[in-house]
């Protein structure tokens, strides 16, 4: 009797190494992929405003899911590190002047990641130039998301600074572009950025296209 049960907890023994085994490339792979964004995004804490562009575009190439809110945190003024182990998180919202304690959102996992007291966090600041920049990146997010809806605020949202980088996202997605009310919206950005054209024919295809959609508006 007692050899059956020491027999059966050595079999229950190489069970569990067994499916540990199994586990832990995933685990491991998982682990340092979460180490190499932490380490990028700890790096926007002392960088100066022109190596955050940079790290923000090199962020931006991450498939890590935690880029985008990272990057929407940076731009609401929500990225912020804790003094105590200099370690970056995003704080639920943005700080109010009667507020003295902050909840926090880990940026691997996005959930809940307790609270702290404001005078134990510093903010990663920003400034014109790097918001422009986030500005662009994360509409490049929105106009690759799955839903169509999100797709089209963005474009609508593009139009009102349509500088060469955002003409240049439109101009890119309008060609892949399956969803009909999302490619007319790209199309009409274009073409009110095509009206500074220098080209008289370019404008001219611009002012059809606006005209052409506006019928459409009324006909609605």
């Amino acid at each position: 009797m007692k050899k059956s049960i020491l027999r059966l907890g050595a079999q229950w023994l190489v069970l569990l190494l067994l499916l540990a085994s199994r586990s832990a490339g995933p685990l491991h792979a998982q682990s340092a992929d979460d180490a190499n964004f932490m380490a990028t995004v700890g790096q926007l804490r002392d960088a100066s405003f022109v190596d955050k562009d940079k790290l923000v575009d090199q962020l931006s190439q991450s498939s890590h899911p935690g880029v985008q809110a990272v990057l929407t945190a940076l731009l609401e003024d929500r990225l912020y590190f804790r003094n105590d182990d200099q370690k970056v998180v995003i704080l639920k919202t943005a700080i109010a002047e009667d507020v003295t304690t902050a909840d926090l959102i880990d940026p691997i996992t996005l959930k809940g990641a307790g609270s702290t007291a404001i005078d134990g966090l510093t903010k990663i600041g920003t400034n014109n130039h790097l918001r422009k920049t986030l500005h662009t990146v994360l509409a490049r997010f929105k106009l690759t998301s799955p839903d169509a809806s999100v797709r089209l605020s963005a474009a609508r949202d593009m139009e009102q600074d349509l500088d060469e980088g955002n003409v240049k996202l439109l101009h890119d997605r309008v060609g892949v572009e399956t969803d009909s009310a999302v490619k007319k919206e790209l199309e009409t950005g274009l073409a009110l950025a095509a009206l500074d054209n220098s080209d008289p024919g370019s404008r001219l295809s611009a002012i059809s296209t606006l005209r052409h959609s506006l019928r459409q508006e009324r006909a609605k």
